[in-house]
């Protein structure tokens, strides 16, 4: 039941969504800590058409922000959630940053005094509606290149101040990023001011939050909405009693929160959809349990030493092996779990898919795992 609920909610069925906006509605945000996740998690729950066109319609309709929000990831997100998300988990990121960075200008000797007049100086520099690199950022404003380390650590290597900077600016909401330098694959962004917009009141923001995460990702464990949201156990106790969630028990055991009339959802039937996500994907990254669709003695090959997530094959709801591309670009998958003919024919479908998708371009995840790394090494013959 909770497989047939991922493949429905997340796009993973046999008819895609119709629109951007429909599928990162369905994720709630979609994370972009690696450029390429954006791109690779949308093209898997829409109709075929190339990277080039999903950048612009992501990054130049304006419908879309890509911002830090839970856990301090980078997401894109809609624009009509920001305000939302600000007042749910940003702000609380933004005043711990500030105190991060003020820490950091010690080693330079600087003060609060100087960042002010900087983040001032950027903020004036944007007012004329131009967008810019941090490249061109630091030519008009050279303190940007300002170097500093981490104080007390003699080894610490000096760095630019630079996109710590920039990053408190718009976690503070006064600038935001824009399209990517060079192509859809480049992690460097434009910077521009943002919109004004409304503040919206925090509790009511929590509570938005946690029911959208349960809504698109429940039922779920406390210690699911609590990796998910970020969130310390007192605010998310205190959330969860403001919304309309009860206990549930899951079919293989152990108990979870869902919405009352979430708790009879129809089963899905299984619609032969194949899926090959990016790394770092919502829909892999969703539950800090992930045991119901992610075979534990799989994880060795899939996931990275520090936790990260690789590329993933799924199938009936389920992980069911990884991909990657060659040394010639072709993308390889390997299966992990016994499949059927049937299920290897739609998932060679789905890699035919992604080759069209990609046209031609080789994206290397951000953070390697095993089998991804294996894939990659492949000498490209078929």
């Amino acid at each position: 039941m909770r497989r047939a609920r991922l493949q429905r909610r997340h796009g993973l069925t046999a008819q895609p969504f119709s629109s951007v906006a429909e599928a990162v509605r369905s994720v709630v945000a979609f994370h972009a800590t690696d450029p390429a996740t954006v791109y690779l998690g949308l093209a898997a729950r829409l109709a075929p058409g190339p990277a080039v066109n999903l950048s612009a319609e992501v990054f130049g309709s304006g419908n879309f922000v890509k911002m830090h929000a839970m856990r301090r990831t980078v997401f894109v997100v809609s624009r009509a959630d920001v305000p939302k998300l600000r007042a749910a988990v940003v702000l609380d990121l933004a005043a711990k940053e500030r105190r991060a960075i003020l820490q950091l200008l010690t080693s330079a000797d600087l003060s609060e005094a100087w960042l002010k007049s900087v983040t001032d100086s950027i903020c004036a520099i944007l007012a004329d509606g131009v967008p810019r690199s941090g490249a061109a950022l630091g030519k008009l404003e050279p303190r940007l290149t300002q170097q500093v380390r981490a104080p007390g650590r003699a080894s610490a290597k000096w760095v630019s101040v630079g996109s710590r900077v920039l990053g408190l600016l718009a976690m503070d909401g006064q600038i935001e990023r824009g399209s990517p330098v060079g192509s859809w694959q480049s992690n460097q962004v434009t910077w521009l001011r943002s919109a004004d917009s409304a503040p919206v009141d925090r509790t009511a923001a929590c509570e938005w939050l946690l029911a959208s995460y349960l809504t698109q990702y429940g039922p779920a464990t406390l210690e699911d909405m609590a990796w998910w949201t970020g969130w310390g156990k007192g605010l998310l106790t205190r959330t969860l009693t403001q919304i309309d969630a009860r206990p549930v028990e899951f079919e293989h055991g152990g108990t979870g929160m869902a919405f009352s009339d979430d708790t009879a959802v129809d089963a899905l039937v299984d619609t032969g959809r194949a899926a090959l996500l990016p790394s770092l994907d919502p829909s892999v990254m969703g539950w800090k349990h992930r045991d119901w669709y992610l075979d534990p003695a799989m994880a060795a090959r899939l996931i990275d030493r520090t936790g990260n997530i690789g590329p993933t094959v799924w199938w009936g709801g389920a992980v069911v092996g990884g991909w990657g591309q060659d040394a010639r670009g072709i993308v390889r998958w390997e299966p992990l779990a016994p499949l059927t003919a049937s299920a290897r024919t739609a998932i060679a479908a789905e890699a035919d898919r992604v080759m069209h998708f990609l046209a031609g371009r080789t994206v290397s995840p951000r953070f390697r795992t095993p089998l991804e790394l294996h894939l990659a090494a492949q000498a490209g013959t078929e």
